[in-house]
C-alpha cells in the first residue's frame, strides 16, 4: 500500500512539474510581448487589437487573423532623434488608422518606430496579411533614395555615411514582401517623399554613388500597388495643417461609397495637384487585377442607407437605380431635384450624392451657357471703312440688371452700327460717344433729352435699321464704292 502511495505521489509531482513548465512558457511569452509593446522601438499596437488577459493572447491573435479579411499596418514617424521633428506623420497615421477601421480593417497603428521596431512590425504584419482579402501598409515619415533603392527611415537612424543606409533604414522591398501573401488587394502607401535632412550632411564613401531627390521609381511584383505622395524624383509637402496634402486627399476619398480604387487614386492626384498649386503630383506604381475593387461597395452602401428598421430588398434597390437612370435620361435640373427629394432620407446613398453632383454640374453648365448667350456687343477695331450692316437684331426683352458699363458698351456698338462713330468701344462715355449720340438724334430726327448712356437710349437705338449718320471719312479721305480711301488713291485712279 505504501508503495502504491509513493507511486501516486511521484505521478502527482511530475504532473505539477509539467504544468509549471507550461505556465512558465506562457508567462515568458506574455512578458516578452509586453516589453515589445512598451520599449521595443516605440511600437504601439492598436488598442482594439490588444488582449485584455494573458491567458487568451495566442488564441485571440489567431482568431483575429482568421476572422478579419482586411488588415492594415499604419506607421507614423515624427520624433526623429538626430534631425528635426516632423509634425504631421503622427497625425496622419492616427487619422488614416481611424479611416481604415471604419472601412472594416483590423488595424495595427505604430508610432515613432526605431529600426528594430519597424522590422518587427513588418514581420508580424506579414503573418496577419497572409490570405487576407485586403492588406494595406501606410507609412508617413522620412524616406531616402540611394542608388535607385528606396528606404524608409526609422526614428533612431543617424545615416552618417551612405554606407549606413542599408544597415539603419528599411528597404521598400520589405514593405512589399509584408503584403505579398494577401489573396486580394495588396497596397503600400508612402507619404515619405519629403525633403530629406539626412542627405545634406551625409558623407559619401564612394564618389560614384548618388542620392536622389524624393524616391525613385519602383516596379512592384504583380498584384501589388504602391502609392507615392509625390512621383519619382520630386518631394512632397508636409502641410501646414493637421495632415499632409496627400493624407488629407486620401482621407477625403477612402470612404467614399462606390469609388473604384483606380479612380480613387486619380481623384487623390487631382486633389493634391490643386491644393499644392501643381507643385506635388502623387503617383501609383504597379498593376491591379481586372475586376473592380472598392473599399466601400456601392450596393452595400445603398442598403446601409436604408432607414432604421427597414429591411433592404432587391425591389427597393432596383427602384432607386431605375429612377436614377430616368433622371439621367431626362437630364434636367427639375428631374434631379425630384429624384433627390424622393430619396433625400437616404443621406448616405451613393446615388443620391451622385445625383446632387450631377445637378450641380448641370446647373453650372446652364449658367455658363446663359452667360455666353448674353447680348455681348463686339468691339471691332477702329477702321476708316463703315461697318457692314448686320442682320436685324432679335427682339428680346430689356435686361434691367445690366451694369452701367454694359449699357455704355451696347450703346457704343449700336451707334457704330448705325454709322455714328463713337470712337473706341471701351464702356467709357466720353466726348466722342456723346457727339455720336447727338449726331444720331439729329439725323434720326428724334429727341434725346440727355446725351448720357441710359437704358432708354439703348431702347431707342436697337430697333433702328440701316445707316442713320452720313459718311464721314475725315480729313485726307474720301468715300469710294462704299469705303473710305485716301485722296491720293483717287488721284492715281484718274
Amino acid at each position: 500500500m505504501q508503495v502504491v502511495f509513493q507511486l501516486l505521489r511521484c505521478v502527482a509531482l511530475l504532473s505539477v512539474f509539467a504544468l509549471g513548465i507550461d505556465v512558465a512558457i506562457i508567462g515568458v511569452a506574455w512578458a516578452g510581448d509586453i516589453r515589445f509593446a512598451q520599449s521595443g522601438g516605440g511600437f504601439t499596437p492598436d488598442i482594439t487589437d490588444a488582449p485584455s488577459d494573458s491567458a487568451g493572447l495566442a488564441t485571440r491573435q489567431i482568431q483575429s487573423g482568421a476572422a478579419s479579411r482586411r488588415v492594415a499596418l499604419v506607421i507614423g514617424n515624427s520624433d526623429y532623434e538626430h534631425v528635426s521633428r516632423l509634425p504631421n506623420p503622427s497625425n496622419d497615421a492616427s487619422d488614416i488608422s481611424s479611416a481604415f477601421r471604419r472601412l472594416g480593417f483590423s488595424v495595427t497603428t505604430a508610432l515613432n518606430l526605431d529600426y528594430r521596431g519597424m522590422r518587427t512590425a513588418l514581420r508580424d504584419f506579414a503573418r496577419s496579411a497572409a490570405g487576407a482579402e485586403m492588406a494595406a501598409i501606410f507609412y508617413a515619415g522620412h524616406g531616402i533614395e540611394i542608388e535607385r533603392q528606396n528606404y524608409l527611415i526609422p526614428v533612431d537612424a543617424e545615416l552618417k555615411t551612405d554606407r549606413d543606409v542599408s544597415f539603419e533604414a528599411i528597404n521598400l522591398d520589405q514593405l512589399m514582401a509584408s503584403v505579398a501573401d494577401a489573396k486580394g488587394l495588396k497596397l503600400v502607401l508612402l507619404d515619405a517623399c519629403r525633403n530629406n535632412p539626412f542627405a545634406s550632411r551625409m558623407r559619401m564613401t564612394r564618389s560614384t554613388r548618388s542620392i536622389g531627390r524624393g524616391l525613385s521609381r519602383v516596379e512592384p511584383p504583380s498584384g501589388i500597388l504602391v502609392g507615392y505622395a509625390a512621383k519619382e524624383g520630386t518631394t512632397a509637402d508636409d502641410g501646414d495643417g493637421r495632415n499632409s496634402p496627400y493624407t488629407k486627399a486620401l482621407l477625403k476619398y477612402l470612404e467614399q461609397p462606390g469609388l473604384e480604387i483606380g479612380k480613387l487614386f486619380r481623384r487623390v492626384r487631382d486633389n493634391v495637384l490643386a491644393s499644392t498649386g501643381g507643385r506635388q503630383e502623387p503617383f501609383t506604381y504597379g498593376s491591379l487585377p481586372g475586376e473592380d475593387i472598392y473599399f466601400v461597395d456601392p450596393i452595400k452602401a445603398n442598403q446601409a442607407a436604408m432607414s432604421p428598421g427597414k429591411v433592404p430588398d432587391t425591389q427597393s434597390t432596383d427602384m432607386i437605380v431605375n429612377d436614377f437612370k430616368l433622371a439621367n435620361q431626362i437630364g434636367s435640373i427639375r428631374a434631379w431635384d425630384t429624384f433627390v427629394k424622393r430619396y433625400e432620407n437616404r443621406s448616405n446613398s451613393f446615388l443620391v450624392e451622385l445625383a446632387r453632383d450631377s445637378r450641380k454640374t448641370l446647373e453650372a453648365k446652364e449658367t455658363q451657357t446663359a452667360a455666353l448667350n448674353l447680348d455681348t456687343d463686339p468691339d471691332p477695331s477702329p477702321t476708316l471703312a463703315a461697318p457692314p450692316e448686320p442682320p436685324p437684331p432679335e427682339t428680346e426683352p430689356e435686361k434691367p440688371t445690366l451694369s452701367q458699363r454694359e449699357i455704355t458698351l451696347r450703346i457704343q456698338w449700336n451707334l457704330q452700327r448705325l454709322g455714328c462713330n463713337p470712337g473706341t468701344h471701351d464702356g467709357i462715355w466720353g466726348r466722342k460717344s456723346r457727339a455720336a449720340l447727338g449726331q444720331f438724334a439729329k439725323y434720326a430726327k428724334v429727341t434725346v433729352t440727355r446725351r448720357e448712356p441710359t437704358q432708354e437710349v439703348l431702347s431707342l437705338l436697337r430697333p433702328r435699321r440701316g445707316r442713320v449718320c452720313p459718311w464721314d471719312c475725315g480729313s485726307g479721305f474720301r468715300r469710294l464704292n462704299g469705303v473710305c480711301v485716301t485722296k491720293i488713291s483717287i488721284w492715281r485712279a484718274k
